[in-house]
């Protein structure tokens, strides 16, 4: 190899000007061959064949999003201190406008990120409470809902009975009533009129007053009857609503348990995404 070498140097240094003018001729035709043949310049790379290339061509044509480039930009505290609420502030201000530029597509900011976990794995949480303590919430419900149905029952026989009542008590004052005014008809159309007549007719209109007093009074406890029956009703829509929704819920279990593995997956799956760091004094912008 030394030998060619020293050989290649003695002849350029016996025809150096040959040499310069084929070296600049090359360049020459190198440089038109380019700019005719060679196409764009460009800063990609790829590598057909490879399982990353192939990834990365498969995501560019059903994810493009997924295929873009991205950059990472690190905020980070020297003081030992998290960052404040007004230093978030601060950073989120500053994404802000940098997420104006036309050359991004989107901005990331690390605090939204932080905070939206931090409230989805709250949720997630306190969905697994509710799942855990719904067999037995549902038990609890269950049983007042039946006390109730129990106590409306009760109820609804005890304003049957009263309203039973009632009606006997209206259909006897309906006949004495009738009766008196058979009675009184017959003094008025009697001629002569025996003696004594004018009293029986003050007694026994005095009598069919106060028989009506009492039917009228019977009315005013037929309106509470009915006053009764409505808030019956009324309590009783409640109550089948509320089955209804023990009935949903009950359906829901199952639904709602594979709901919440899905969710422990992702979590689990994301447990080390972080955009900001467990001590609060670093953050990743991308």
């Amino acid at each position: 190899m030394a030998t060619l070498l020293q050989r290649l140097g003695r002849f350029s240094a016996r025809r150096a000007w040959l040499v310069i003018v084929s070296w600049v001729v090359i360049l020459g035709l190198s440089v038109a061959g380019m700019l005719n043949f060679a196409g764009t310049l460009s800063s990609a790379m790829s590598i057909d064949g490879l399982p990353a290339q192939k990834v990365a061509d498969a995501l560019k044509s059903s994810f493009p999003q997924a295929s873009q480039a991205n950059a990472k930009i690190v905020f980070h505290k020297t003081d030992g201190e998290p960052f404040s609420k007004d230093q978030q502030a601060a950073v989120q201000t500053a994404l802000a406008e940098v997420a104006k530029l036309t050359v991004l597509d989107s901005v990331i900011d690390p605090f939204k990120i932080d905070a939206e976990k931090r409230s989805q794995l709250a949720d997630l949480a306190d969905a697994k409470h509710k799942l855990e303590t719904a067999p037995d919430t549902l038990r609890t419900q269950q049983a007042k809902i039946d006390a109730g149905r129990a106590q409306l029952t009760a109820a609804q026989a005890e304003l049957d009975a009263n309203a039973a009542k009632l009606a006997a008590g209206v259909k006897q004052l309906s006949e004495g009533i009738a009766q008196l005014q058979a009675g009184i008809d017959a003094l008025n159309a009697a001629d002569p009129k025996p003696a004594g007549a004018e009293q029986q007719l003050a007694g026994m209109n005095q009598q069919l007053a106060g028989l009506q007093a009492q039917v009228k009074a019977l009315a005013g406890n037929r309106a509470k009857l009915a006053d009764g029956q409505k808030q019956i009703n009324a309590n009783l829509a409640k109550l089948n609503a509320g089955q209804k929704a023990i009935d949903e819920a009950r359906a829901s279990l199952g639904a709602n348990a594979t709901k919440l593995a899905n969710g422990e997956a992702l979590a689990a799956a994301a447990a080390k995404f972080e955009t900001v760091s467990s001590d609060r004094q670093t953050a990743i912008a991308t």
